[in-house]
């Protein structure tokens, strides 16, 4: 008898690596670039044991200055007794959300938002969880990408990844995604930003490392605070294993 694959909801996650974030004044900055004024688009974020202080909201992903209150587009979480994630976007006048729920633990998780200028839709491990229908646009500004920070709000966790696409990808897209987070679909993709020592650098030696965007696109952001955190231990040899046990 072959075997059934698992389903999105039971494939559990252990990355090595991950950016960790104090929810005091840690954040990550993407500066503008045009292809983040968007009217379709996709978001996404794996996360593990997220917290918010100030039981507010921060973001995965927001684009805005950091004294404005509303963002043509953002995801974003908030912790009380459970988690709240919610996709929104802004014209400037109005604003549509759709948002979702779940309890919390200590696993990873991948949460993601996509816009199609018809619905707004909200996915939690690869599953959609929450529609809305919209048809507004979102405005258009020359406001960085916040990680962790929406206006004077600072999320605490951990990040293993984050991307933006400027197309809203589909329900199997989104369940492969999850499946491989590792291996994104490439159409569209506008910011790829993977917890990874090979990819925290000063690549301009000003002092501030980025965390380098793999889409292809050079949307590196700003470190500001945040630390790349080992989650995972190496492995032992099996040198280390003969002098542990002589010991």
């Amino acid at each position: 008898m072959p075997l059934t694959p698992l389903t999105p909801k039971r494939v559990l996650r252990t990355f090595r690596y991950a950016m960790y974030f104090d929810g005091i004044d840690d954040y990550v900055m993407i500066p503008h670039a045009d292809c983040f004024n968007l009217t379709n688009f996709t978001l996404v974020a794996w996360f593990r044991e997220l917290y918010q202080s100030r039981m507010s909201w921060s973001s995965f992903l927001c684009k805005n200055s950091a004294t404005m209150y509303y963002n043509p587009y953002r995801l974003m979480f908030r912790y009380t007794d459970i988690y709240t994630f919610e996709i929104a976007v802004w014209d400037g006048t109005t604003t549509k959300n759709v948002g979702t729920g779940t309890t919390k633990d200590q696993l990873w998780h991948m949460v993601a938002g996509t816009y199609d200028l018809s619905y707004l839709r909200i996915y939690y491990d690869g599953t959609l969880r929450n529609s809305s229908s919209s048809n507004i646009i979102p405005q258009q500004n020359t406001y960085p990408l916040y990680t962790m920070r929406w206006y004077d709000q600072y999320g605490r966790g951990y990040i293993y990844q984050i991307l933006a696409y400027s197309r809203a990808l589909s329900a199997t897209e989104i369940s492969q995604l999850y499946s491989k987070p590792d291996i994104p679909p490439a159409n569209g993709l506008i910011l790829w930003l993977k917890a990874d020592p090979n990819y925290v650098k000063d690549i301009d030696n000003d002092g501030i490392p980025e965390w380098i965007d793999l889409s292809g696109y050079n949307n590196h952001g700003k470190i500001y605070g945040a630390t790349l955190t080992k989650i995972v231990k190496d492995p032992i040899s099996v040198r280390q294993r003969r002098r542990i046990w002589r010991w």
